[in-house]
């Protein structure tokens, strides 16, 4: 995909927008710090859940940034697609996630 999907602003303190292209099943993540992020793969109903969950940072770590496979490995690869260095809030993926902070660690599930 060239162009970016229509974003749409979320209430949260790490993500600023989110956007979906449903024909590629690609999610896109705007963090506040600018960086902009393409997660393959993602159904339509986890882009819905992370929509529509009161805690939108705590559904996005839990359910696309961590969400692993049966073997292991990432379930949604993402790519970098622009924003300033220094200010990803995302860790790579091969970072330990126990070490990222969740500003929103306190929201049930």
């Amino acid at each position: 995909m060239d162009a970016l999907p229509q974003m749409q602003p979320v209430v949260s303190t790490q993500i600023a927008a989110v956007g979906y292209a449903m024909d590629s099943r690609e999610l896109f993540i705007e963090f506040i710090g600018g960086a902009i992020y393409r997660y393959e793969d993602v159904p339509p109903e986890v882009h819905a859940g992370l929509t529509g969950h009161a805690s939108v940072g705590a559904y996005f770590y839990k359910h696309i940034k961590y969400a692993k496979a049966d073997d292991g490995a990432l379930r949604y690869p993402y790519t970098k697609l622009r924003g300033p260095v220094g200010l990803d809030p995302a860790p790579a993926a091969t970072e330990n996630p126990a070490k990222a902070e969740d500003p929103d660690d306190d929201v049930p599930f």
